[in-house]
């Protein structure tokens, strides 16, 4: 037996254990919440079944096939949902230094790629706690929104994999044990609205790459591509003529969303979404922007080794200082999402007063911080385009980039835009956290930035075992 085989594996597997039992432990004391959607259909449920329930959801409110079939079979098994969103956690974590590592030589098992394999998966487990807390507690601790974000988040991320590695040629694609879950995790990811767009879109751009550089894709590659097409053309069109969208009960959360021109949407769904990177609370973004321009200084020539100086100073300038404890006293939690800076979100472009962004009534002010953040976020690209020496990590980079980013902009267009608060940018902040583990396995790891990272990640999960991943406190 070759015992140093095996300890590599095992130290690979190592992190995403220690994890998996940090998580549940912050599941285990979690309760379903009265008055919320984890209780609202406890009855119907009860009387109907699992499947008849289901049923009647996707008539009289929408298709989310997946998500509510998964709520509804875990609803009275509470236990065994914290054993298996635990689960689930660590896999789209283990996922996540999937895609961080593909097209590179750390599948092995043997030396120093064995090491850098579990140095990934172990910073893939630490970076999640740089993420803006409520997205977490929202998207992942709550009980209803861990199905309507986790899991399909997590079966995206195995369904497109057959993808990343046609970007990186790395043919014939996976193993062939992996391409029936790749299938399964394409099928069930195209039950939401930002998966499924998110998970067309990057196919769609990585097989137009593929096909720029006259490589053919495989004919599996091109029936699963057809599955995606025809599964997430039925959900749209059952989305968009349901009940939720034609009767437009959600306007109720949001009167004057019913004026709001499309522009105005546009407009209400950037800011929204760079006010959540930005939030003095998300160290995720200001990291990404930090890593990207040192490696663009570094590799770029000229002019273009400064590219990612705008966006780190302008992250800087909101995060500092790193108040990740803002949320410690309940009462200042549930008051709103205040935005990036001491800027109220009322004084961010007026949205909250009720008045449409683009009515002609801004201030020079608000206006100023709204186009500097948009110009922020938008600048990540060009350190992007530097930072990486293959160009094929280049292209999965800006790809993914671009997908967190219309992700994210994609909740202007509801009027649940305010009611929904941080949970809709869990995708965004995952496909950002693969970026920044790409970044990072372009470079040597240091041992004093780990450590520090280690200690900070210890520091945030007791923040969540006090305060935020509590029954007391609300996911927002």
């Amino acid at each position: 037996m070759n015992y140093k085989a095996v300890w590599n594996q095992i130290l690979a597997v190592l992190p995403f254990l220690a994890f998996f039992v940090a998580f549940y432990a912050l599941l285990l004391p979690i309760e379903l919440r009265g008055a919320s959607d984890d209780t609202a259909h406890l009855d119907a449920i009860r009387n109907m079944g699992v499947l008849d329930w289901v049923r009647m959801r996707a008539e009289e409110w929408q298709p989310r096939l997946f998500s509510d079939t998964l709520f509804a079979g875990f609803l009275f098994r509470l236990p065994l949902w914290k054993v298996c969103n635990a689960a689930v956690m660590t896999v789209l974590l283990g996922v996540v230094s999937l895609w961080a590592r593909t097209g590179t030589g750390l599948d092995g098992a043997k030396g120093p790629n064995a090491r850098a394999k579990a140095a990934l998966g172990a910073l893939a487990c630490l970076l999640l706690f740089l993420v803006f807390p409520n997205v977490i507690t929202s998207g992942a601790v709550w009980f209803t929104g861990s199905f309507y974000y986790l899991w399909p988040v997590c079966a995206m991320l195995i369904g497109l994999l057959p993808f990343g590695y046609h970007l990186y040629e790395k043919g014939p694609l996976l193993k062939a044990g992996w391409l029936p879950l790749c299938f399964l995790g394409s099928l069930c990811a195209a039950f939401t609205e930002q998966t499924a767009a998110v998970q067309i879109g990057v196919a769609v751009l990585i097989l137009a790459y593929g096909l720029r550089r006259k490589r053919r894709p495989p004919a599996v590659l091109w029936a699963q591509f057809a599955l995606m097409l025809v599964v997430c053309a039925a959900f749209f069109y059952g989305d968009f003529t349901s009940p939720r969208v034609l009767l437009k009960e959600e306007l109720a959360l949001f009167p004057a969303f019913a004026d709001f021109s499309l522009p105005d949407k546009l407009m209400l769904g950037v800011n929204v979404y760079d006010t959540h990177l930005l939030h003095s609370s998300n160290i995720l973004f200001l990291v990404l922007a930090v890593l990207a321009a040192l490696l663009c200084f570094r590799r770029a020539r000229g002019v273009f080794r400064f590219g990612g100086l705008f966006a780190v100073a302008w992250a800087l300038a909101h995060a500092l200082p790193l108040r990740f404890w803002v949320y410690t006293e309940m009462s200042a939690g549930m008051l709103g999402r205040p935005s990036a800076l001491p800027f109220g979100m009322d004084s961010f472009l007026d949205f909250l007063n009720n008045t449409p962004p683009m009515d002609g009534g801004l201030e020079a002010g608000p206006l100023s911080l709204a186009v500097l953040s948009l110009v922020c976020v938008l600048s990540v690209f060009v350190p992007l385009l530097f930072a990486f020496p293959d160009h094929r990590d280049r292209v999965l980079a800006c790809v993914l980039y671009l997908a967190s980013f219309l992700s994210g902009i994609l909740i202007g267009f509801s009027a649940t835009v305010w009611a929904s608060e941080s949970r809709p940018f869990f995708l965004s902040n995952v496909l950002l956290l693969i970026v920044i583990l790409m970044l990072i396995r372009s470079t040597k790891i240091k041992i004093a930035p780990v450590a520090a990272l280690c200690a900070f990640a210890v520091y945030a999960w007791w923040l969540y075992h006090t305060t935020f991943a509590t029954n007391v406190y609300w996911w927002y």
